[in-house]
């Protein structure tokens, strides 16, 4: 089930939002980061909507792609390895032609051996939809990419779904947390943060449930299910 680490690959980190990729990935992108990989995260959409109060929108944009800079940044991740879609159907709700071509354009472009896809149901579906997306991208790419399928805050896997897993220590985890606290945006957003169960809080237990039940050595896990095909 535990796999080396991709090391020496061309990987595309795909994020729903901004924070997704953090909270469901953040300490495998902390060992993409220094294991000497091409790669790029890919935020689909610049969560704008997520952004409590009456600022216009597109301070939040410029917000909440500021707070995504920092937060990986922590994980020894450079700007140049951003790439902001900001795709249609954030908006439209539905997915398009559009959509679907521009992540096409980048998988010709970047051409990967590996990528990473947020596969959970938030409440406005941005997280399904996005994958949907991707799924209709890589029909038409036809080359054999592996997927790495991940899971932001609204769901879990079952232990019995993960075929790959990185396990991690301590450290890495204050640095996942220290990740997590730059997306200010966020803690005045209840859905996601309460002061009584702040959102690092709860990641880090379910890091620390998925090492154990899987009895792993090191104290915490960000589990994958590994696929051909979404």
């Amino acid at each position: 089930m535990i796999e080396q680490i991709p090391e020496h690959k061309k990987i595309l980190i795909f994020s729903p939002h901004p924070d997704d990729e953090v909270i469901g990935m953040g300490a495998t992108i902390y060992h993409i980061a220094h294991r000497g990989n091409v790669f790029k995260i890919v935020y689909l959409t610049d969560g704008e909507r997520g952004v409590p109060g009456s600022m216009v929108q597109s301070r939040k944009k410029e917000l909440r792609r500021k707070e995504a800079k920092k937060a990986v940044a922590v994980l020894g991740v450079r700007e140049k390895n951003l790439e902001f879609l900001n795709l249609p159907y954030y908006y439209t709700r539905m997915v398009t032609e559009e959509d679907v071509d521009e992540v096409f354009a980048l998988l010709t472009t970047f051409m990967p051996d590996i990528i990473f896809v947020c596969i959970d149901n938030d409440p406005n579906s941005t997280h399904k939809k996005g994958a949907e997306v991707i799924d209709e991208a890589l029909i038409q790419y036809e080359i054999p990419t592996i997927i790495y399928c991940y899971k932001s805050i609204w769901e879990e896997f079952k232990p019995r779904e993960v075929n790959f897993c990185v396990g991690f220590d301590h450290r890495i985890m204050e640095l996942k947390i220290e990740a997590l606290k730059q997306f200010r945006s966020q803690q005045k957003n209840p859905d996601v943060h309460t002061p009584e169960d702040p959102l690092w809080e709860r990641v880090k237990r379910r890091d620390s449930k998925l090492a154990s039940e899987l009895g792993m050595k090191q104290p915490y896990g960000e589990g994958f299910f590994r696929t051909e095909s979404l």
